[in-house]
């Protein structure tokens, strides 16, 4: 009866044991994706400044153009 009891306990070690180094290699798997994403979202935050940054000089441009040609206009 001693030695079943120590079997179901080693089996029972074995399986958590087992449970845990499973989890530990998902949790370092998920943290990678993590460190991955967060890159990713901070290119793609570089990359809306910038466009940001070209829609505004466009802007300006547009605003300069319509400017003139209603001088132009207004002239005629």
């Amino acid at each position: 009866m001693t030695l079943e009891r120590f079997e179901m306990l080693e089996e029972g070690l074995t399986k958590l044991l087992d449970g845990y180094e499973q989890m530990k290699t998902e949790n370092q798997g998920l943290k990678t994706a993590i460190g991955t994403k967060e890159l990713e979202i901070r290119e793609l935050q570089a990359k809306m400044k910038e466009l940001d940054k070209e829609k505004n000089m466009v802007r300006e441009k547009v605003d300069k153009l319509l400017g003139r040609l209603d001088s132009i206009v207004q002239g005629a």
